[in-house]
C-alpha cells in the first residue's frame, strides 16, 4: 500500500534536515512524502525545496500562511496514498516506524487510526521520558494516538470529514474522536519517534496550551453530542459554536493542573491569568488551587517578599 506522510512547517528552518532526513532513510519504500510550507517568512520553503530534486518521493507544496488546520487538510487533500502519516515539522521518525505502522493497519483491518510508543525531548527543560500508551475503550478521556507520530486509513479519515477549521487548536483530538465513532484507535507499543518540545510550539507556551485545552473540551462536548444526536453544533454553526459551550468542570480541573505546571517553571503571572480561567469553568478549583501553590511554592521560594505575592495572589483568587 502507498502511505503518504505529510509534514507542514511553519518558520522551522533549522529543524528541516533532521525532520526530512528522518523520513527519506524510512525502511519501508513505497510513500510519497509530501512537505508543505505554510507561508514561511524564514527560509523553511527554500530548505523543503532543495530536498525536492533529491528525492522524486518528496513533494513540496507552497502558500501564503492558512494556519496550521487548513494547511494539514490542505495537504492530505493532495495524497495519493490509502495511508496517511502524519509527521510533526522537526521532529524524527526512526527508521522501522512507516514499516511497522503500515504492517499493523494492514493486520488489522478493524483499526483506522494506530499511533505508537514514543520520546518527548523537552528543549526547554533539558529533559526526555518515553511517552507511555494504554489500551483503552474510553476515547473521551483516554486516546492512545498523538498528532506527531500517527496514522490513518484516508476513506476513515473522509467518511469522518477531515479537520475541521473550527480547530485552530486540538484538531487532531477532535478528528480523532470523530474517527472512533466508526473504527478503532490502537498503536504499536514500540518507541518509534522523537517528538520535540520547543518555544514556539502549543506545549512550550503557557497561553497557547490553556487556549489548547479550551479546544480539546469542545472537542469532547461535539463528540458527546454526536453520540446522542447524531450531528454537533459545529457542522451546524461553524465558529459561532462557541456559544454553545458548556462551562465544565473537567476542563476547571485541566486549567488548574496547567496553571500549576507554569507556576512550576517560574510564570507567576501567566499562571493566575490560566487560574481565572479555571475559576471560570469551576468556582471549587480556585480555592484547592491557592492551597496547592502555597504548599508548593514554599518548597521553592523563600523570603516574606515572596510570601506577600502568594498571600496576594490567593486573595485574588478568592474575589
Amino acid at each position: 500500500m502507498l502511505v503518504s506522510i505529510v509534514s507542514v512547517f511553519y518558520n522551522r528552518e533549522n529543524v528541516v534536515d533532521i525532520s526530512v532526513k528522518s523520513l527519506i532513510k524510512q525502511t519501508y519504500r513505497n510513500v510519497e512524502i509530501i512537505l508543505c510550507d505554510d507561508g514561511s517568512s524564514d527560509d523553511t520553503f527554500k530548505k523543503l525545496k532543495a530536498y525536492e530534486s533529491l528525492d522524486d518521493r518528496i513533494r513540496v507544496i507552497h502558500h501564503q500562511n492558512v494556519g496550521f488546520t487548513n494547511a494539514i487538510r490542505k495537504a492530505v487533500d493532495t495524497a495519493n496514498g490509502e495511508l496517511i502519516a502524519i509527521h510533526g515539522s522537526g521532529d524524527y521518525s526512526y527508521p522501522e516506524r512507516i514499516q511497522k505502522q503500515a504492517n499493523y493497519l494492514s493486520e488489522n483491518p478493524s483499526v483506522g487510526v494506530v499511533g505508537c510508543l514514543f520520546e518527548r525531548e523537552d528543549l526547554i527543560l533539558n529533559r526526555k521520558v518515553i511517552v507511555e500508551r494504554s489500551k483503552s475503550d474510553d476515547v473521551l478521556n483516554s486516546i492512545c494516538v498523538s498528532h506527531g507520530e500517527v496514522m490513518f486509513r484516508k476513506d476513515v479519515y473522509n467518511a469522518a470529514g477531515g479537520y475541521r477549521a473550527f480547530f485552530h487548536f486540538s484538531q487532531d483530538r477532535d478528528l480523532w474522536l470523530r474517527m472512533s465513532l466508526s473504527s478503532k484507535l490502537d498503536f504499536v507499543p514500540e518507541v518509534l519517534y522523537t517528538a520535540f518540545t520547543r518555544n514556539d510550539g502549543v506545549t512550550g507556551n503557557a497561553y497557547k496550551r490553556a487556549i489548547q485545552l479550551f479546544f480539546a473540551e469542545m472537542a469532547k462536548q461535539m463528540y458527546e453530542m454526536r453520540r446522542q444526536v447524531g450531528w454537533d453544533f459545529i457542522d451546524k454553526f461553524g465558529n459561532n459554536a462557541w456559544v454553545f459551550k458548556k462551562k465544565s468542570k473537567r476542563l476547571g480541573k485541566e486549567l488548574m493542573k496547567h496553571s500549576l505546571w507554569t507556576f512550576r517553571q517560574g510564570y507567576a503571572e501567566e499562571a493566575g491569568r490560566i487560574l481565572c480561567l479555571a475559576k471560570d469553568e469551576s468556582k471549587a478549583v480556585p480555592i484547592r488551587m491557592a492551597v496547592l501553590l502555597v504548599f508548593l511554592l514554599s518548597k521553592f521560594e523563600n523570603g516574606p517578599d515572596y510570601l506577600s505575592r502568594i498571600l496576594d495572589f490567593k486573595r485574588k483568587l478568592l474575589k
